[in-house]
């Protein structure tokens, strides 16, 4: 029984040295591998290196950054804004103001021809005229508009009534030299009491004509002197005209008249 013992006790020993043995032996991988597992981990600490790249992206994204330089001809767009500075662009159409004439004439108009001259006296002639831009040929086209009133005279006049006349029309103009020559055309409108038996009411719408010759006076230097150039664009002139209108106070022939006068001229832009 010692003898066993004894063997047990030598095997044990035996069985320590060997566990021993293998401990080492084991115990030197793990501590190998515990140090090689850094050495592992290696590529993860070069992972940042390989995603330099990505911090590169920023580089690439700076033509995003550029956007802002290409909406720059946006800017440009707003350019029309500059004309607030007096700088016309040259796409941009300009307007310019159309000039009207405005002219006034007044003066004495006497009955001429057979139908009015023993059977009316003189009376006031009022014209009003537009000078428009328009026309052809050299020629202006004018808006004309007048109103005389004839009053009526001799043996038999209590029978019948004054002659009173509305023109409506356009009149074509001409510059020739120092004088300016019209003509014109329209409707005349007129009403009363007829000149002969049995003297009923009439009422007449029918054409007329006209023509006239007036002069302009040089008095513009004058005007701007006296009035410091303020109205130094207003024109003064005289001329005479002749209206024939196809239709009278009468059963037939026309009316004849010759007009004098004075006309104020001044220009207005629109």
């Amino acid at each position: 029984m010692k003898h066993f013992n004894y063997l047990m006790i030598i095997v044990a020993f035996l069985m320590m040295n060997v566990m021993n043995a293998e401990l080492k032996t084991f115990g030197i991988p793990s501590d190998a591998e515990t140090e090689e597992a850094p050495a592992e981990e290696a590529p993860v600490e070069e992972a940042p290196a390989e995603e330099a790249p990505t911090e590169e992206a920023p580089a690439e994204e700076a033509p995003a950054e550029e956007a802002p330089a290409e909406e720059a001809p946006a800017e440009e767009d707003e350019m029309p804004s500059a004309s607030e500075d007096n700088q016309v662009s040259m796409d941009q159409p300009i307007k310019f103001k159309e000039e009207y004439v405005v002219s006034i004439k007044v003066g004495p108009s006497l009955p001429f021809g057979a139908n009015l001259k023993d059977r009316f006296d003189s009376g006031m002639n009022f014209q009003a005229e537009v000078l428009t831009p328009f026309g052809f040929s050299g020629i202006d086209i004018i808006g004309h508009v007048s109103m005389f009133n004839l009053a009526a005279t001799g043996e038999l006049s209590e029978n019948y009534t004054d002659y009173s006349v509305k023109n409506i029309g356009l009149k074509f103009l001409k510059s020739v030299s120092i004088l300016d020559i019209s003509l014109g055309t329209g409707l005349s409108l007129s009403s009363g009491t007829a000149i002969y038996h049995p003297y009923e009411d009439y009422s007449m719408t029918t054409l007329y004509i006209s023509g006239g010759v007036s002069y302009t006076l040089p008095l513009s230097g004058v005007f701007s002197k006296v009035m410091d150039g303020k109205l130094q664009e207003l024109e003064i002139s005289i001329g005479v005209g002749g209206t024939e209108i196809f239709g009278a106070p009468a059963d037939t022939g026309t009316s004849d008249m010759i007009d004098f006068g004075m006309s104020v001229s001044y220009p207005f832009l629109f």
